[in-house]
């Protein structure tokens, strides 16, 4: 994936296995907990650089969001197991930030 200078995902979580390893760049990645089947709170941040490899198993919820805030483009790759006939993305859920 390529990222452009604040790109950044939804907060989501997967329903599938999947593993990153960054290329170029750096991205940061925001861990949550679920306050409700909607709403999140941040936990912790990760800052991923080049040569740094990730991954995230369905043993339980892995709530986060990749965000490039860096002053660069970033390149990733991205792995996810799952099975493109039965769903069309990786993305379980998406959530929404909770308000202080």
């Amino acid at each position: 994936m390529v990222w452009d200078r604040g790109a950044r995902t939804a907060i989501h979580d997967h329903h599938c296995p999947c593993a990153f390893g960054i290329i170029r760049g750096r991205l940061s990645e925001f861990r949550f907990r679920a306050l409700d089947e909607v709403r999140v709170a941040r936990i912790s941040e990760i800052l991923h650089r080049p040569g740094d490899m990730a991954s995230l198993e369905t043993t339980g919820p892995n709530i986060h969001q990749m965000v490039n805030d860096g002053d660069a483009v970033a390149i990733s790759l991205h792995v996810y197991g799952f099975d493109h006939r039965v769903h069309d993305s990786s993305v379980d859920r998406e959530y929404m930030l909770a308000q202080a």
